[in-house]
């Protein structure tokens, strides 16, 4: 499952993909939605107690951010000794 945040002031949950149907909710900027469906217009989304639709240019895709990526190179020893002491917490 994808997980989005609200980037608009407040987004409003519609029952459908169409401006035209009910208004079930809104959400607070800075709200995390989990994203069930994605296309260019429309996110089917869950968010608290509501499920329906929300405008997707409203929303930032946790991939979407390149900042949180970190690249990481390990020698093979220093891979074993990672991977021993995550074991070792683990237990």
């Amino acid at each position: 499952m994808q997980y989005a945040t609200v980037i608009g002031e407040v987004l409003t949950i519609h029952l459908s993909d169409s401006f035209e149907s009910d208004r079930i909710a809104q959400i607070p900027k800075g709200a995390c939605v989990a994203v069930l469906e994605k296309n260019n217009d429309w996110c089917k989304i869950v968010y608290n107690d509501y499920s329906g639709y929300v405008i997707t240019k409203f929303l930032k895709f946790e991939s979407d951010s390149e900042d949180d990526k970190v690249t990481v190179t390990l020698s093979q020893d220093i891979a074993k000794q990672v991977y021993e002491a995550l074991k070792l917490s683990l237990n």
